[in-house]
């Protein structure tokens, strides 16, 4: 998908649990997720309640998985942003890191339907099962 099929998207409210948004162009990328925030949080509480932002590999997967499933307040869905360089590929992993990626194919799998997971990255190795889960049931930039 490119961006203006996803500006249409988005403004037909059509959201979905999933998105993978990568590439090189850190101005378009940013531009997507302000979109997608824009029709999620609507006001600076929703903001300040339904919206959280985490980097990979610093991620606390506790905490995210309780921010994840948690209900939003102020918004029709909660929308949660995972940043990352790379994911797969020639960037060396951790186990821990691996773990974290096992656990986040997991929620992935089954998506919460009152939360929009955005996963944001500079490169994302096509070979991984997180992309090959991810990407027939989410748009992918």
């Amino acid at each position: 998908m490119n961006y203006l099929e996803f500006h249409r998207h988005i403004k037909n409210q059509e959201m979905l649990p999933v998105y993978l948004v990568t590439g090189e162009e850190h101005f378009l990328r940013n531009i997507v997720v302000s979109l997608l925030k824009s029709k999620i949080i609507k006001s600076d509480d929703a903001l300040t309640f339904d919206f959280e932002q985490f980097s990979f590999p610093e991620i606390d997967f506790n905490l995210f998985k309780q921010t994840y499933y948690s209900p939003s307040i102020f918004s029709e869905k909660k929308m949660v942003v995972i940043s990352a360089a790379q994911i797969g590929g020639s960037a060396k992993k951790s186990k821990g890191d691996q773990e974290i990626l096992k656990k986040l194919l997991a929620i992935i799998s089954k998506p919460n339907p009152s939360s929009c997971l955005m996963i944001v990255a500079d490169k994302v190795d096509a070979r991984t099962a997180l992309y090959k889960r991810i990407k027939p049931g989410a748009w992918c930039f």
